[in-house]
């Protein structure tokens, strides 16, 4: 690394706190603020549980520009957070108009409830959510100037609305903004509005449908600034699909890498067909999105269970590649230990040594919905996502021969 390089380079995250402090501190923030840098969030007047601001994003951006624009980041960032929180009009007429529905990795919200109940407020996000496919949710907006407002349940119930009222109407406003994209080679589109709200553009399928693609509509949502749509007998369009989404994997503000289906009016998720020749790179980033997803949910459920005094294993999330088979997923169910087990494609079953001495052995393994067939019963489903189930218990001998070694 040149000396120019060296002097320019990205700060570290606890650098990158420190200014970002130091910034709301010169804006007028007098609150307490303390950098936790396990989850890269500030606490803000941690006692009164005022707000958490998550860093991740802001970092991964900050870091994305030259040394000029940063300077002008930091600042604007700031006064968008500090922004203030105007009161909503009393009325639902004078609010319409400004509504937006917005796209949110349902994970962020699930980790964000967690650390809530790790700090003992108990105080999850209070927001109507929407759920798109497995792993999104959409959220209604209040569309401010410099800054995003999320609308409450409350705040609905007071105005006399239902949550589907206001997304439609949010819906028909985004409609009404335009829906700017590119058509690449014969069916390939990509959203190109730039305003923050190209991931929620997939709640626009009335404009989607009439994309021309070859057979049924597949679309991803990498991250926020993308939408791309193709047709599931496209290869040409799948591929150029599936690059897209692994380069913009590492953006910032990700959602999803996992494709979904227009199934009517809803999105379902969607995989091409084992066999096809992509199915192992699109397998693959859902793979890791999942395994990551899935370590952070651990983590945070380990401390959690510590911290309550719960003997409780959270089993891991794991994949391997088979020769035969490609990429999978699989987690490993013991015996005599009360385990919380992710929904993974396989399970393996083990036995610890009776004598405590050895290491155990591997005594039955099959796919999940042989497992759920002939083990069903000592499962059952845990309030988390990604999902999780409790087991209680351990197969008997019977069962393990018909799960099969």
């Amino acid at each position: 690394m040149g000396w120019f390089d060296w002097l320019f380079r990205p700060p570290t995250e606890a650098r990158f706190a420190q200014l970002f402090i130091a910034q709301l501190r010169q804006a007028g923030e007098a609150r307490s603020l303390r950098f936790d840098p396990d989850n890269f969030q500030l606490l803000i007047d941690e006692e009164k549980q005022a707000g958490i601001v998550n860093l991740r994003n802001f970092y991964a951006e900050y870091c994305q520009l030259s040394p000029a624009d940063r300077k002008q980041y930091l600042p604007q960032t700031v006064q968008a957070i500090l922004a203030p929180r105007m009161e909503l009009p009393a009325s639902f007429e004078d609010i319409k108009p400004r509504l937006r529905p917005k796209i949110w990795a349902r994970a962020g919200i699930e980790h964000t409830n967690l650390q809530s109940r790790l700090r003992g407020d108990g105080h999850g996000i209070d927001m109507p959510q929407y759920q798109v496919g497995s792993h999104l949710l959409a959220s209604i907006v209040y569309d401010l100037p410099r800054s995003v407002r999320s609308i409450s349940t409350d705040e609905l119930t007071g105005w006399d609305t239902s949550y589907y009222e206001a997304l439609e109407i949010a819906t028909q406003n985004l409609l009404e903004e335009g829906f700017a994209y590119a058509k690449v080679g014969d069916g390939l589109y990509i959203s190109a509005t730039g305003d923050s709200y190209d991931a929620s553009r997939i709640l626009l399928t009335e404009v989607i449908r009439r994309f021309e693609v070859q057979g049924e509509i597949i679309a991803m949502v990498p991250n926020r600034d993308m939408l791309i749509v193709t047709g599931a007998d496209d290869d040409e369009g799948l591929e150029a699909m599936i690059s897209l989404a692994e380069q913009a994997a590492e953006a910032p503000r990700p959602l999803i890498s996992s494709p979904l289906r227009l199934d009517g009016d809803e999105w379902v998720d969607w995989l091409p067909s084992r066999g096809h020749p992509l199915f192992d790179r699109f397998r693959l980033l859902e793979l890791e999105y999942l395994y990551q997803e899935y370590g952070q949910q651990k983590e945070m459920l380990d401390k959690l269970y510590a911290q309550q005094g719960i003997d409780r294993f959270v089993a891991t999330y794991s994949a391997m590649q088979a020769e035969q088979e490609g990429p999978f997923s699989y987690a490993v169910w013991s015996e005599g230990i009360e385990t919380l087990l992710p929904r993974t494609e396989r399970v393996m079953f083990f036995r610890p040594p009776a004598d405590g001495d050895g290491d155990g052995e591997i005594v039955a393994h099959a796919p999940w919905h042989k497992v759920e067939k002939i083990v069903g019963h000592l499962l059952s489903s845990a309030d988390l996502y990604p999902q999780r189930f409790l087991v209680n218990g351990f197969p008997s001998d019977e069962e393990l021969a018909a799960l099969g070694k």
